[in-house]
């Protein structure tokens, strides 16, 4: 018997039927990704945005479709895509059921060829916190001084709950507390750093996310610190002396916040040194002086910081006795005598 061969047509025909349709249209079909949530994810925000990305390789995705399927129920809306585009990023907020959930992401294009991708994730009901209390603390203070504020809150759930501060009103969370028991006390310090007046605010979020809204506002004033004056100066040097010698007296006095320190001397005799400085707080500052008619005097001084304020005056009596100006009137006489006897000699 003769065999006949097999026709090339036929053959090629035999080599493709293992080749289905369904695969043959799987290269051609969109391509759609969901990168967030991930599958099997246990979420407690019952809305979740949707993430990730679809393309095709024939022709322009016209159409994208999700649906959620829960156990209590299930919806499907659907956008159209303009203009239509071969690749696509997607963000889609989608709203979950209690339990189970099916999340499906549709994209069709111009060619009628569909392509989706699912992920089953899990919602546990989460209710967030309530909104903490009024902070507690000082309304009023000093730019550099640190101040410590209080706050408190529930969680319906009992979730441990964190503290979100808002130091000047910008409703920005400025700094976060760590996870505390709900309903314990949260204790937070703060230093301003400028002048102001700030409105304090607070909102609590709990472990899984959810958070509460801002609390009433505290308001604190913030002014400079006070400037002290320097302390009263020290006065030290001769209390006795001669008329017309000079004589070193020095001046000492501390400014409370190490300011630059300068001096003003009244010497008692109608002259005074004007302002002069700055010295260095604590430093020995040293002034001679002469006077030149006897008597006694009171040495004054003041100290004065480089912020303006004055210290109160030091003080200190200086004599110029009028028995060592008798002294020198009396050798000054007799020698004027001696001169005279001596040129009637000659």
């Amino acid at each position: 018997m003769k065999v006949s061969s097999i026709p090339s047509i036929l053959l090629v025909s035999m080599i493709l039927l293992p080749v289905s349709v369904s695969e043959v249209l799987g290269t051609l079909q969109p391509k759609v990704e969901i990168l967030y949530p991930p599958d099997n994810a246990i979420l407690y925000n019952q809305t979740v945005v949707v993430t990730g990305y679809a393309s095709s390789r024939e022709s322009n995705l016209t159409l994208m479709i999700w649906s959620v399927e829960g156990e209590i129920g299930s919806y499907t809306r659907n956008s159209t895509i303009d203009p239509p585009t071969r690749f696509m990023n997607f963000m889609i907020p989608v709203s979950l059921f209690p339990g189970r959930n099916i999340i499906t992401v549709t994209f069709i294009d111009e060619c009628h060829l569909e392509g989706s991708d699912s992920v089953l994730v899990l919602y546990v009901s989460n209710t967030p916190p309530s909104i903490p209390g009024k902070p507690s603390g000082p309304t009023s203070g000093e730019v550099g001084v640190t101040y410590r504020y209080t706050t408190n809150t529930s969680d319906p759930d009992g979730d441990r709950v964190r503290y979100g501060w808002d130091w000047n009103g910008d409703n920005i969370v400025d700094e976060w507390s760590e996870f505390l028991e709900s309903g314990s006390l949260c204790s937070t310090s703060h230093t301003w750093s400028e002048e102001g007046v700030y409105h304090v605010k607070v909102k609590a979020q709990d472990e899984y996310g959810l958070e509460s809204g801002w609390s009433e506002n505290l308001t604190v004033t913030i002014v400079s610190s006070a400037n002290q004056p320097p302390f009263t100066p020290t006065i030290t040097g001769p209390t006795t002396g001669r008329v017309g010698n000079r004589y070193e007296y020095t001046f000492n006095a501390v400014d409370p916040e190490g300011d630059k320190i300068y001096y003003y001397i009244d010497w008692g005799d109608n002259t005074s040194s004007g302002w002069i400085g700055p010295y260095s707080s604590g430093e020995d500052v040293i002034v001679s002086h002469s006077f030149s008619v006897q008597g006694t005097y009171t040495v004054r001084a003041k100290a004065r910081d480089v912020s303006g304020a004055e210290s109160n005056w030091g003080e200190l009596v200086v004599t110029m006795p009028y028995y060592v100006y008798l002294q020198s009137l009396l050798r000054n006489s007799i020698f004027t005598r001696f001169l005279v006897l001596l040129g009637d000699m000659r």
